[in-house]
């Protein structure tokens, strides 16, 4: 605030003009009487004219009771003040968020006559009175706000961050300048397509509305699907394709697109392509899934007879209909990838190699998307075998003559092994279990069970043996075990004789002399006679004799002598 010093002297009169409020009232100090000077403050304005003014003042003595006088007077220009431009800002910098507008306020002191504003070395907008000039590079952003001179500049983009200077010519002076800075904040500094998603679903038959959001105003722009254009606007003006008339709307003025009754073709994606009115042009792409219900699913097995450790199976799971998600299940289980098993990138096929008896079960495809859900099932066999071959009962197996027998042979086979049985090479029946109804002594033997698989080309024997056991005579041994006893007891009689003879034979060599060799080998022949005529005698000791007359031995006789000697080796016999 400027400060004017009045001199004043008694009496009271002041030489005008005085500088001020357009009414100020001095105020009553006693410093008048000792100081003649009186502080005014400037508050008036120095655009006022002074010609319309006049100032209000009282002076009074200090010592005087009386009101003070008061007088009033025109204003006129103080002598030696500047009457120069004055261009008053509301602020230095300031920031504004891309996209927004940027307002440079200024207040000029004095009328003005001319004025432009310059950004980065080059002239935005010249105005002399009330004629504009805007460059052609700021025509749709750039606003002159007359009479103050003031600029607005619509949506601000980084690239307009700066500073920017005014240059203000009044009516009467010396030509001025102010500078403002601008900070420009936020995001791209030229035009980005806000999407609100990248990619959606609609079922066939519904609407579809792609949204988009231009972070500046649009010019113009255009819609575009598979390499042809769809709709095309500049301004509120909108042309669609023939194709799409019914189905396509565009809304502005952000620019979105609504296809309405989409089907499968519709599928794919759409880009969006934005001219804005200042700057580079943008696209967009959103991705449209429409989905139909899936059905008729169906699962395929390329080979239904997999041999174990040998064979590789593929299953191949098709479907009609949107298929987003592809699952598999082994009874009802999750399946989860290992060495063996894999699982396509996009789960069609399921591959199992080298496959073996535990992959035996019921696999499920299960198909869906985000309307609708479906499954197929088939059964996977693995075939192996036979193994672990048994007969019931164990051998061996012993059995009366005559009975009934029956025998069962089993083993791990799939599918279930042929079975065939045997007696040596010669083939009897097929069938797991064997029978022989009435048996006999021709039936005893080994008998081969045989198991074969069809599938795996494999088969695996097993052996039993089947023996009699006879029937006890009422002694209570069976004939056989008597037929033995007495077999042995003749064989060691025969055994006995053959003893003493050859020991008789040693003991007679031992004691007679050599010149009686030939006595003795008749005296034993005569012995052995007279033993079986003494055995024959025994046997038939209980027949009945007639008592005749026994003539007396001859003892000149050849008998005598024999029957001499007969008593004499049977005597070394019983001793």
């Amino acid at each position: 605030m400027s400060c004017l010093y009045v001199f004043v002297r008694p009496p009271l009169a002041v030489d005008p003009p005085l500088l001020g409020c357009p009414s100020v009232v001095l105020p009553a100090v006693d410093p008048l009487v000792d100081h003649p000077s009186v502080h005014l403050p400037r508050l008036f304005p120095r655009s006022l004219p002074w010609d319309q003014a006049s100032l209000s003042w009282s002076l009074w003595a200090a010592r005087s009771s009386a009101e003070p006088p008061s007088r009033r007077c025109p204003l006129a220009p103080l002598i030696g003040e500047s009457q120069g431009l004055t261009i008053h800002t509301d602020r230095s910098r300031f920031n504004v968020t891309a996209g927004g507008d940027a307002t440079f306020s200024v207040r000029p002191s004095v009328k003005l006559r001319s004025g432009n504003w310059g950004f980065k070395d080059k002239t935005i907008v010249t105005w002399v009175g009330s004629s504009v000039d805007v460059d052609n590079a700021f025509t749709s952003r750039a606003e002159l706000l007359l009479p103050n001179g003031s600029l607005l500049l619509k949506s601000v983009t980084r690239s307009d961050s700066g500073d920017y200077t005014v240059n203000m010519i009044p009516d009467v002076g010396d030509q001025q300048t102010a500078t403002i800075a601008l900070l420009v904040i936020g995001e791209s500094q030229g035009l980005t397509i806000h999407t609100d998603r990248s990619r959606f679903n609609v079922t066939a038959g519904g609407d579809a509305t792609f949204s988009v959001r231009p972070s500046v105003k649009v010019r113009s722009g255009n819609w575009g699907f598979k390499d042809k254009t769809i709709v095309t606007w500049i301004g509120s003006s909108v042309d669609v394709d023939n194709a799409v008339t019914s189905r396509a709307e565009l809304l502005l003025p952000n620019g979105s697109l609504l296809l309405k009754s989409v089907t499968t073709s519709d599928s794919g994606n759409y880009t969006v392509t934005m001219v804005p009115e200042v700057g580079d042009m943008q696209t967009a792409t959103i991705a449209l899934l429409v989905i139909e219900p899936v059905s008729n699913v169906t699962v395929t097995l390329n080979n239904s007879n997999p041999v174990e450790d040998k064979d590789t199976i593929l299953l191949t799971c098709d479907a009609q209909g949107t298929v987003q998600t592809w699952m598999w299940f082994k009874n009802d289980q999750p399946i989860q990838a290992n060495d063996r098993i894999l699982i396509s990138p996009v789960s069609r096929h399921l591959t199992i190699s080298h496959v073996n008896r535990n992959d035996t079960g019921t696999y499920k495809c299960t198909v869906g998307n985000d309307v609708s859900k479906s499954s197929a099932e088939t059964i996977v066999k693995v075939n192996y075998g036979p193994e672990n071959i048994r007969i019931e009962p164990q051998g061996p197996v012993v059995a009366d003559i005559g009975s009934r027998v029956t025998v069962t042979c089993s083993a791990l086979s799939v599918p279930i092994g042929e079975f065939f049985w045997f007696l040596g090479t010669n083939k009897l029946q097929s069938g797991q279990a064997f029978t022989i109804r009435s048996l006999q002594a021709v039936d005893r033997g080994n008998y081969t069970c045989q198991v074969k698989n069809s599938r795996t080309k494999k088969s695996m024997n097993q052996i039993v043996e089947i023996t009699l056991r006879e029937r006890l005579s009422p002694g209570g041994l069976s004939a056989g075990a008597i037929a033995g006893i007495a077999i042995g007891v003749i064989g060691g009689a025969a055994m006995v004789c053959g003893l003493v003879v050859w020991f008789v034979r040693n003991n007679m060599n031992r004691r007679a002399p050599p010149g009686r060799r030939a006595a003795e080998i008749t005296a034993g022949r005569n012995n052995a006679l007279t033993t079986d005529a003494e055995s024959t005698s025994q046997t038939y000791e209980n027949i009945p004799r007639k008592n005749k007359p026994t003539p007396p031995p001859d003892e000149s006789s050849t008998y005598m002598g024999l029957n001499l000697e007969d008593r004499s080796v049977y005597s070394d016999l019983k001793r």
